[in-house]
């Protein structure tokens, strides 16, 4: 111990000669550098690994978990008819599924593309998730038709419905 103490004495009055503050400077920042350095790198690493198995397990989510396949397009149109019946939106009561589909043939199309409940970020969330489109006659003389959209998952549940009155009958 005693050598080293002598070195270090020795360069110490080496270089307070030539920079008298330097020591003190080196005294007090050069560990408490070192020691957050050090700390600094541990927290980046730690919060890297971190992010690195969140990402993971968010992909993982999404292809396992959301990769469902869809029910068919019959299936999805009957829910939504049924639906449609349910709520009646003008004169027209419709009493079956049945009865609304053979007075208004063609009323409904299906997609699971281009529709903008069906884009990023919903796509994320509900992989198996369809949209039926309908337009039916809610009218007798004045020829009123209501648009309306399903969103339906895989599952069958409709997530969200929207409608609107019109004049005409819309084809998509």
């Amino acid at each position: 111990m005693g050598r080293i103490d002598c070195f270090m004495t020795a360069a110490s009055t080496q270089n307070q000669r030539k920079n008298p503050g330097i020591l003190q400077h080196l005294a007090t920042t050069g560990p408490l550098r070192a020691v957050t350095a050090g700390k600094m790198k541990k927290f980046l690493s730690g919060a890297l690994i971190l992010a690195t198995i969140t990402i993971a397990a968010l992909v993982l989510w999404t292809v396992v978990y959301n990769y469902r396949e869809r029910l068919s397009d019959r299936r999805l149109i009957a829910m939504a008819v049924a639906n449609a019946v349910k709520s009646a939106h003008g004169p027209i009561i419709y009493s079956f599924a049945n009865e609304l589909m053979r007075l208004n043939p063609g009323c409904c199309i299906v997609r699971h593309l281009g529709h903008e409940w069906l884009r990023f970020p919903a796509r994320l969330y509900e992989d198996g998730l369809s949209v039926v489109q309908m337009s039916y006659m809610i009218g007798g003389i004045s020829q009123a038709y209501y648009l309306e959209e399903f969103a339906i998952d895989a599952d069958g549940k409709i997530l969200e419905t929207r409608g609107i009155e019109e004049n005409t009958r819309s084809r998509w």
